[in-house]
This record gives C-alpha cells, structure tokens and sequence, in this order.
C-alpha cells in the first residue's frame, strides 16, 4: 500500500484517505471535475433510493465517518463491503486501485433511466 494512504471497505461505503492535499479529476456528485481532496467517499445507495439529496447523504455520511472536507464523494448502488483493491508499483511509481461492481442495475445512481434497457 501507498504509505499514508488507507483504504476502509464496509457495507455503507468505501472510504480512501490519504495525508496530502491531492489534485483529483472525478465525474463525483460532490467535488466532481478537477478538484483537490483528502479523501474518496463511494457511498452505497440502494437501487430504487430516488437519490433526491445526493451531496447530503454524503454530507451525512462523511460526518458521521469523521471524512473531513476536502473530499470527493460519489454514489453507487454496488455492494460496496465486495470492493476490491488492486496494487502495482513499478518505474519508480505506485498505483492503487479500488473497484466496486454491479451488474443488476445499469445506471448511474441518482439517476432515471430514460429509456429502459434492452439487451442488444
């Protein structure tokens, strides 16, 4: 692992902190786009949450999880206690990554379908 950096897998979320102020580029709900952040909060929602408050749930959750600003926060309706993380170093450089994945629902969340999936 990075040093400093920590990876916290559990039903609620996925939480990657690290000590830095680090420049992030994401398509998150909360501090999307190019942004700076300590933190990466993928919250789980369920599949049919009609996600009305998407920054405070995540608001919430960072709160109670003691996630302090700044940090990037997105929304996935994957079981996120399932993540899985993946490492490489090489070159002088290390990498860490960390996945959720789900199938059963092929939107993002928050979001209506605006048209309901056909397999092709």
């Amino acid at each position: 692992m990075i040093p400093g950096l920590s990876v916290e897998i559990g039903r609620e979320a996925v939480v990657v902190r690290w000590p830095l102020l680090l420049r992030v580029l994401s398509s998150a709900v909360v501090g999307g786009g190019l942004a700076e952040a300590r933190a990466v909060i993928n919250l789980h929602v369920a599949k049919d949450d009609p996600c009305v408050d998407p920054p405070g749930l995540i608001e919430t959750f960072a709160r109670r999880a003691a996630v302090h600003e700044p940090y990037v926060g997105l929304l996935t309706s994957a079981w996120t206690e399932h993540a899985t993380v993946g490492e490489a170093a090489g070159f002088g450089f290390q990498a860490v990554a960390v996945a959720t994945v789900g199938l059963s629902n092929r939107i993002a969340a928050g979001r209506s379908a605006a048209r309901p999936w056909v397999p092709s």
